[in-house]
């Protein structure tokens, strides 16, 4: 089965290769961004599933072995952070409305 994925993806590889290399329309080009911003977002849920799968199993896989292992002692433990870090520093207008923004967040 993975052999047959892998040839599916270098068929799909040498057809974009073609078509890249062809010369696109901004319409084309508009919309083969969008279709790799969604493929982008199928790996990361892929991901994040993987990644809470692996945080579920008592075996305590590693999704990558380099990763720092957790502190001992409780973890998850729930500390209040200063709101003062979370201001934004800059506040400027936004000019597709008549509000001001600060930080991209409407006020």
């Amino acid at each position: 089965m993975v052999s047959k994925v892998l040839a599916y993806r270098r068929h799909v590889d040498a057809h974009m290769s073609t078509l890249l290399k062809s010369g696109l329309s901004a319409e084309t080009a508009a919309l083969l961004r969008l279709g790799l911003a969604h493929e982008e977002q199928h790996q990361e849920l892929l991901l994040m599933d993987l990644l809470h799968l692996f945080s579920q199993s008592p075996s305590r896989p590693a999704y990558d072995p380099r990763w720092p292992a957790d502190e001992p002692g409780r973890s998850g433990r729930f500390r209040p952070a200063k709101f003062s870090a979370f201001l934004p520093t800059t506040v400027t207008s936004c000019p597709s409305r008549n509000s001001n923004s600060v930080s991209g967040l409407e006020t």
